[in-house]
């Protein structure tokens, strides 16, 4: 089994767009280098739901998804790694690929890397105040409104999910949790709960229209013809035509069409049958 501590790895994500040979130092890429990190599980993939800290960033990863129609290529670089040695490998890639708000090079890094705040625990008051900032936000003012996940994404995603699960240390560490709403009741309300829908503008209200409006939609129509007047029922197109086709399926093609009577015959030979059906 994997040592715990070695289970951190750098990658790096590479243009699609921009295919070639890059060559910085030791490190060679078939596509532009954007972007270097350290992570472990699946850190990688975290960048593509959105980057509210890095704009730019985030910017270049929509216009991939846009213009290629899938994700950047993200490949793990070294992994197995100790945490300090990950940190010390995502330093030196970046000071030797470069920072492109330093015009040093094309990654969108704002930092030199080797932050991290692995087994970090958050206080109750921090806690308290990331909770308060998200209450309230909905609609267009959240940060995922609007985003979907593209199929490579969640392919990625359930192959991270699929790794994790697979270590027995993760499953032995689940074994024993409690959920935190286990035996509690009513600890979560709708929002509208107990809210109705909007009232009818007019409800109560009688003759909403004023007598000087009446007037006028009066006037208006005095002397306009009606445009049924004098038209009965509408007449049905196929009225006096004999209809010379008819529906057939096949459970075999999965599929229905309609075809001349004279054509039946030949086709029920095939296996087809009179009628029509959706084949699922």
């Amino acid at each position: 089994m994997e040592p715990v501590e070695n289970r951190f790895y750098v990658y790096v994500y590479l243009d699609p767009r921009k295919p070639g040979n890059y060559t910085y130092g030791v490190y060679q890429f078939d596509y532009e280098p954007f972007y270097v990190g350290k992570g472990s599980n699946g850190r990688s993939d975290v960048h593509l739901s959105g980057n509210e800290d890095n704009k730019h960033f985030d910017n270049v990863i929509k216009k991939i998804q846009r213009v290629c129609n899938t994700d950047p290529i993200i490949v793990k670089y070294q992994d197995m790694l100790l945490e300090q040695d990950s940190f010390d490998l995502e330093i030196k890639m970046i000071a030797t690929i470069g920072r492109y708000d330093l015009k040093r090079g094309p990654l969108c890094n704002l930092t030199n890397g080797g932050e991290g705040s692995t087994g970090w625990i958050c206080s109750d008051e921090t806690k308290n105040k990331m909770s308060q900032s998200h209450i309230g936000v909905v609609g267009p003012a959240h940060h995922n409104y609007g985003k979907l996940h593209t199929d490579e994404h969640k392919k990625q995603t359930g192959v991270s999910v699929s790794e994790w699960w697979s270590n027995p240390e993760n499953k032995k560490r689940m074994e024993h949790r409690v959920p935190w709403n286990k035996g509690k009741k009513g600890l979560q309300v709708g929002w509208n709960k107990g809210m109705k829908g909007p009232e009818p503008w007019n409800k109560g209200k009688i003759n909403c229209f004023s007598k000087e409006s009446l007037e006028k939609k009066s006037k208006s129509l005095k002397g306009r013809v009606p445009w049924n007047k004098g038209k009965k029922g509408s007449i049905p197109w196929n009225k006096g035509k004999i209809v010379n086709m008819s529906w057939i399926y096949s459970v075999v093609e999965k599929k229905s069409m309609i075809i001349k009577n004279n054509e039946i015959a030949l086709y029920l030979q095939q296996g087809w049958i009179k009628g029509r059906k959706i084949i699922f």
